[in-house]
């Protein structure tokens, strides 16, 4: 190394045989290249042997040796040390590219300091260069990967061992809402959801501290309350020996695909449900259909071709049979333009309903049955009012009354009321006095082309179905409770105001 002081050094000391000896010797000994250069010619006056090994030549100079240049160095990114020198008889440190024997570039920390005669006139300058290129180098990769990390559209978060956060980057406080320095010193705790289970946690926590990475989606809560889903990614930042110095999380928001694939599981199971619609549809019109049609042209045909061969009062029995099963067509087709209407009918506006009418109205409409079966109704007097549609809640209220009298007792006794539930919901209600329904019953009863008692009555297992689908659309729930023996409680559940 050049002394503290190399202005002390004299002509006089270098023709010092002894001192010269061990001069030569020590800068011989050195890694770095190191000469002293003319102040007035840029010449190399004295170079050891690691700047000699550049490719030093007679009268070489100091920018051609280290620049391969013909000029001196001037310029912000070449700032000569010689004239820096000149300009204070001060040393200077600068940095240089230096290109080596093969021409290749190197990144150089270049320290100069001045030479001065007895009489303090610059004379000479010492130079020598150390090579930082692998600094550099090692300098712009954290650059790059700073740039990466600060620019990446996936969130960042490193802590220490014990999770407390020490960075975290642009995008993390982008999608959380959080600054940086309101994070910075805390622990991940305050973004906790209260989805996950303790498990989950303690599993994380296993697996990053014994050197592991984890993987999986998480869900977080932004500073504002929400909540949002991440792809995340945590692994441990190890030092030199292997031992787990930080933590890292990187982690992309999937909120969005989490939604989108929800809603699409949700338009699968409404495309299965339709599917299974079709089909049941297609099973009724092949079989629920073709049973009454097939009656009426049997009636027909005997009656065209064999009318004089029955009685008047058989003719009008055979005639009786076509209008019931003419009828019981009818009420196929407009159970099946019903459920076809509520499932393509996209908005539908629900409105405070009077109950109290619509049940009126059924009443009025199933008056010949209620008659036939001798049927007694007991129906409440007051009704709370609900949200709904009310339409479609007549339908729903002539579904379960023609059961109550289908598959009511003998003869039907049959209650109509309304409950309201404690979560402020309203239960509208009929009870009969039938003979019940199983657990497997219960379960089925509502599902499309199921019929209560297929070996007592006939029927095309629309009805229940179709209630079912009205509630759905109507943000209301459908439900039975029976036993068998004991009757039956259809329900539905509806908003009340």
């Amino acid at each position: 190394m050049v002394p503290e002081n190399p202005q002390r050094f004299t002509l006089n000391v270098i023709q010092n045989d002894q001192q010269a000896r061990l001069l030569t010797g020590v800068l011989e000994a050195m890694s770095d290249p190191l000469y002293v250069i003319d102040v007035q010619t840029y010449r190399i006056v004295l170079a050891n042997k690691a700047a000699r090994e550049l490719g030093l030549g007679e009268a070489q100079t100091c920018y051609a040796l280290t620049h391969r240049r013909d000029t001196p160095c001037d310029g912000r990114n070449h700032p000569c040390p010689l004239k820096i020198v000149q300009q204070n008889n001060q040393s200077a440190v600068v940095e240089h590219i230096h290109y080596d024997k093969d021409g290749r570039p190197r990144y150089m920390e270049v320290h100069a300091f001045p030479l001065l005669d007895d009489d303090g006139r610059l004379t000479h300058m010492v130079e020598y260069s150390i090579d930082i290129t692998a600094r550099r180098q090692a300098e712009e990769t954290v650059r790059k990967l700073s740039r990466v990390v600060e620019q990446t559209p996936v969130a960042v978060v490193i802590t220490d061992l014990r999770g407390t956060i020490e960075y975290v980057n642009p995008y993390f406080t982008s999608l959380t809402g959080y600054e940086s320095a309101e994070v910075i010193g805390q622990n991940p705790r305050i973004f906790k959801s209260g989805i996950h289970p303790p498990e989950l946690y303690e599993e994380l926590w296993h697996t990053i501290s014994s050197g592991e990475i984890w993987r999986g989606e998480w869900c977080n809560r932004k500073k504002n309350g929400d909540l949002y889903w991440e792809e995340a990614v945590f692994a441990p930042i190890l030092d030199e020996a292997g031992q787990v110095t930080h933590y890292l999380k990187v982690s992309e928001d999937i909120t969005g695909r989490k939604r989108r694939r929800e809603t699409l599981r949700c338009y699968m199971k409404e495309l299965e449900t339709r599917n299974a619609e079709l089909d049941a549809f297609a099973h009724t019109v092949a079989h629920d259909l073709k049973t009454p049609i097939n009656v009426i042209v049997g009636y027909a045909e005997v009656l065209k071709s064999r009318a004089d061969d029955f009685t008047p009062e058989q003719r009008w029995q055979f005639l009786d049979k076509v209008v019931w099963n003419g009828r019981k067509m009818n009420d196929i087709i407009n159970s099946l333009l019903l459920l076809a209407t509520i499932r393509s009918q996209e908005d539908v506006t629900m409105y405070p309903v009077e109950m109290s009418r619509v049940v009126a109205t059924v009443l009025e409409r199933l008056a010949r049955m209620i008659e036939e079966k001798q049927a007694r109704i007991t129906v409440a007097e007051e009704w709370p009012l609900a949200l709904g549609y009310a339409p479609w809640i007549e339908e729903i209220w002539m579904n379960y009354l023609s059961n109550a009298l289908k598959y009511g007792g003998e003869p039907p006794v049959i209650e109509m009321g309304a409950t309201t539930l404690a979560d402020g919901r309203i239960r509208f209600w009929v009870r009969d006095n039938g003979q019940g329904l199983s657990y497997e019953a219960r379960q089925r009863v509502f599902l499309p082309f199921e019929r209560m008692h297929q070996a007592h009555i006939e029927g095309q297992g629309l009805g229940l179905s179709i209630v079912k689908r009205i509630a759905d659309r109507l943000d209301g729930q459908v439900g039975v409770e029976s036993e068998v023996g004991q009757g039956s409680v259809f329900y539905l559940e509806l908003p009340a105001m």
